[in-house]
């Protein structure tokens, strides 16, 4: 649902020398951007941090990141509720992702010790560095977040 925000959030971390590993149990860094649009992607997504947090307890020192609109909504209790979750940054936020994942690298063994890139100064996501899926396709943010207005929303 989010591909444009999932586009520079992997352009930056190549641009910062992470490249993507060949299978999710090599990575050192898993990075879930989310989207509260629909209920479905959730129900993936709880599906999918389950199956890293299984993969954290057997490579204690893998870094697990969660962005997006859930991090908005689940802001108070994010930590508390997945206390394996290194780092969460909201929709605002994605520029500080990569200095989020430095800092948190010495201490992601450490449960419930997460950092928030959560707050009221925003960046638009589209000043970033972008990784095209599709050398014809581009995407375009026209919103930040979720205030519950847009017309073309189906929710």
């Amino acid at each position: 649902m989010n591909a444009h925000d999932s586009e520079r959030i992997t352009g930056m971390l190549e641009g910062q020398g992470l490249v993507a590993a060949e299978t999710a149990e090599e990575a050192d860094v898993i990075v879930f951007n989310t989207c509260t649009i629909r209920e479905k992607p959730d129900q993936t997504f709880y599906a999918n941090l389950d199956h890293a947090k299984g993969m954290k307890r057997r490579r204690p020192g893998t870094i697990i990141a969660v962005g997006g609109c859930l991090v908005e909504a689940q802001r108070d209790n994010l930590f508390a509720q997945f206390p394996f979750v290194d780092v969460a940054f909201g929709p605002g936020r994605i520029a500080d992702l990569g200095n989020h994942l430095a800092v948190n690298a010495g201490r992601a063994a450490t449960v419930g010790t997460g950092l928030y890139g959560i707050g009221d100064e925003r960046e638009f996501a589209s000043e970033l560095p972008a990784r095209r899926n599709r050398e014809t396709q581009a995407w375009v943010q026209i919103s930040m977040g979720c205030n519950m207005k847009c017309a073309y929303c189906i929710v």
